[in-house]
């Protein structure tokens, strides 16, 4: 038993140094390409364009509670009125 959890966990460690190396190997791809590319990408479609980003604020203003009338259910007169909170959008 000792040596099947022992297997597994060599193979689980394997597994993992092999991944980082395909990911430190990608990496190191995609950096060297990119370098590369840059000119070729800005020749056909232009610099990189700079944006600001754009704010704005929503504010929600919370009415006192208001009682609406409904439909009372046939044998329920409980239910004749429901509150319901009500509130304001202000932009």
């Amino acid at each position: 038993m000792l040596q099947r959890i022992a297997a597994i966990v060599f193979i689980f460690i394997c597994a993992s140094i092999g991944w980082m190396i395909l990911a430190a190997t990608l990496r190191s791809r995609t950096n060297s390409a990119d370098s590369g590319l840059r000119g070729h990408v800005v020749s056909t479609w232009g610099a990189p364009h700079e944006s600001s980003m754009i704010f704005g604020e929503t504010i929600f203003c919370l009415l006192p509670i208001q009682t609406v009338s409904a439909l009372s259910v046939v044998g329920n007169p409980s239910l004749s009125s429901i509150q319901v909170p009500s509130f304001t959008v202000l932009t």
